[in-house]
């Protein structure tokens, strides 16, 4: 559900009213419009405040209108919650048939008549956390309800368009908590949406939608964003060899004779391959129900729903993991084991003399080993000369990874009470998730106050203030990166809620974050020194 603002009457709305005030004019709303740029400024409502707009706010402010609609239903609500001016209900609904573009619907807007055969903005609104409106595919339609409450003036000054129904006698309690807010109201499809609600603060955690009464495990075994294979793809072309189950995969990596590749390809026994996790792409959605403000625009989620589809509803976004240059992509491959050093042989001379190249291989040959940030981010240089789409595991990629684990499992601390204590050391195909160097962004410390850079450190991309280390009891939340789980404050146990320490120390330059074997659990690591870790292959091929 987007978390709207209060609804304004814009300046030529408050006219219009007084007009129907005085009886001249009588109200006709003409249509809802849409559109994908925040509209005006809108404070939260303070105490004798009225719910009219100080700014020039009107229909031409709407730009671009990506979507709109004339079939409203228009109800009348009487005595509405002690209001000295009655109030109508304007009902409309949205879907995505006619849509060749997709966008998030920030700002909403509900237009009238004037009375002298000109359309105006009667009242807007926008979401702080807007839902997303995706383009028709041909197989499935999205579609949004908004309800509004407006004041009106005089109810009996207006008219209802042709074709809507009429409530003289509203049920005022169903609406009572919609007064002067608009919300979106998501249809989610009981079989294929899957969330839980984690309340951090009474450490309780309830499966919702589709996820009710499922088992992690076998339940889950064929849901489309948890439907893992592992496979064996060629570190030069990034083509899929075989899959588990077929006669040709082997966890080590090794062909016993040239095989006809799931692709159509020949592949070579001479060569080894990198086995991975094929990981299908997923939409998610966080909703923040409780938080508490840590300042600078940043708040600890105390209560928050956490959803997974296969499907774009409304609301939801691709999971980050799944984009490269802006282009969405319907699978992944990250790497089935810790990654170890070796030489690939990229061609042997007529005298016997064999090319190598230092590389990083993904098998169950040997173990994984450990080595500093920048001992991989060299090998995997050397990786990206035979295709480009090579790359390490990232902050995306481990946080997605962990919102399955959570919505599968039904609580965030599953592995702290499991006896003997549990880890997340396998999940789903992945093996030796454990001191996992993180390659997506780079992090400072000063003061106790965590700054977050892009890859290269030339660019700050947020600030925040955490309890430095210790047990998570909540994580960080912004609109922008609402699919991290940066732990922020310290005031859990070794069982609840979430089981996992922390420890973002107290000074560091630019160093690597690293995920440790507890679900969650992070530290920093500086990007030299004696402190290593692993790192784990990932593919996105677009």
């Amino acid at each position: 559900m987007a978390d709207f603002k209060r609804v304004l009457i814009t300046q030529d709305g408050q006219q219009l009213m007084s007009d129907v005030i005085s009886g001249k004019k009588q109200i006709r709303f003409t249509r809802l419009i849409v559109s994908e740029t925040q509209i005006g400024s809108i404070e939260d409502l303070k105490e004798n405040e009225q719910n009219y707009s100080s700014e020039l706010v009107s229909l031409t402010s709407f730009d671009p209108i990506n979507q709109e609609t004339t079939e409203l239903n228009v109800h009348t609500l009487e005595s509405f919650g002690g209001m000295t001016n009655p109030a109508v209900e304007v009902v409309a609904s949205i879907d995505n048939t006619q849509l060749t573009k997709g966008y998030y619907m920030r700002s909403l807007g509900l237009c009238a008549d004037d009375g002298q055969g000109d359309e105006i903005l009667y009242a807007y609104t926008y979401a702080d956390q807007p839902g997303y409106m995706p383009p028709y595919n041909g197989k499935t339609t999205s579609g949004a309800l908004f309800k509004i409450t407006v004041t009106v003036g005089n109810t009996n000054q207006v008219t209802l368009l042709q074709g809507s129904s009429y409530a003289s006698s509203y049920e005022v309690e169903e609406v009572r908590n919609q007064l002067n807010d608009l919300q979106t109201i998501v249809g989610y499809n009981e079989s294929d949406v899957f969330g839980l609600e984690a309340d951090f603060e009474n450490n309780q955690f309830t499966r919702l939608a589709g996820a009710k009464n499922l088992t992690a495990g076998k339940d889950f075994d064929n849901l489309g964003p948890w439907k893992r294979r592992r496979c064996m793809i060629d570190y030069k072309t990034g083509g899929v060899v075989a899959y588990e189950g077929d006669s040709n995969f082997s966890e080590k990596g090794i062909l016993a004779r040239p095989v006809t590749g799931v692709d159509g390809k020949s592949y070579s026994n001479q060569v080894p391959y990198a086995v991975m996790v094929e990981q299908p792409k997923f939409y998610y959605r966080v909703v923040p129900v409780k938080t508490t403000d840590h300042g600078n625009g940043m708040f600890a989620l105390d209560k928050a729903r956490y959803y997974i589809s296969s499907t774009p509803h409304i609301g939801f976004k691709v999971h980050p993991a799944f984009v490269k240059d802006n282009e969405e992509l319907d699978n992944i491959y990250i790497a089935a084991y810790g990654s170890f050093g070796g030489d690939y042989v990229l061609d042997t001379t007529p005298d016997g003399q064999s090319n190598k190249m230092s590389i990083l291989f993904s098998n169950k040959t040997l173990n994984a080993f450990s080595a500093k940030p920048s001992d991989f981010e060299e090998k995997v240089q050397n990786m990206q000369k035979l295709n480009t789409n090579w790359s390490l595991d990232s902050f995306k990629t481990y946080a997605m990874t962990e919102l399955l684990y959570v919505i599968e499992y039904g609580r965030f601390n599953e592995w702290a009470l499991q006896t003997p204590r549990g880890t997340l050391a396998n999940y789903r195909g992945e093996a030796d998730l454990d001191s996992i160097i993180l390659f997506d962004r780079k992090y400072s410390v000063t003061n106790g106050e965590v700054t977050i850079f892009n890859m290269d450190g030339t660019k700050k991309l947020s600030m925040f203030r955490p309890n430095s280390y210790g047990y998570i009891s909540r994580f960080r939340y912004t609109e922008n990166d609402d699919w991290t789980f940066y732990p922020i404050m310290n005031q859990g146990t070794s069982q609840a809620p979430i089981g996992s320490t922390y420890n973002y120390g107290s000074f560091l330059e630019k160093g690597y974050l690293i995920a440790n074997r507890e679900p969650f659990g992070i530290s920093l690591l500086a990007p030299s020194g004696t402190s290593n870790g692993n790192a784990r292959l990932v593919f996105i091929n677009n």
